[in-house]
């Protein structure tokens, strides 16, 4: 089995798990109110910015980077998460929809580290 193509192809699903995650915020952030816009700004942010991380961590080579992406990856998920449970205590959010979030969340959280670590056992082995 090809590392390399396992690699690859665990991104893809991590991309297909975040575009997955990304429709169902989507949904949820129609129904914050103007007055707490600075969340619905921030969640629209982060998430743009797990994005990036991710594809940046997936171009990268160097295993001590990657490392760093890791933690970089599992910072935005951890405040992605906490932003959606507060609208949740607010109100803003159905149990049904944070659950289902929630969800999508962690799977990009399982996923990536999973990928990331193996990205970085391969990287640091080969160099």
């Amino acid at each position: 089995m090809n590392l390399e193509n396992n690699a690859s192809s665990k991104e893809f699903l991590i991309l297909t798990k975040y575009k997955d995650f990304m429709n169902i915020l989507d949904k949820i952030i129609e129904n914050i109110p103007k007055k707490d816009y600075f969340y619905k700004n921030k969640l629209k942010e982060l998430s743009i910015e797990l994005l990036y991380s991710i594809n940046k961590t997936n171009n990268e080579d160097n295993y001590k980077l990657i490392s760093a992406y890791k933690v970089e990856i599992n910072s935005l998920i951890n405040t992605i998460d906490y932003i959606i449970e507060r609208l949740f205590i607010k109100g803003y959010i159905a149990e049904t929809s944070l659950k289902k979030i929630s969800y999508k969340l962690s799977e990009i959280n399982r996923m990536s580290n999973k990928w990331l670590d193996n990205k970085i056992d391969y990287d640091s082995k080969n160099k």
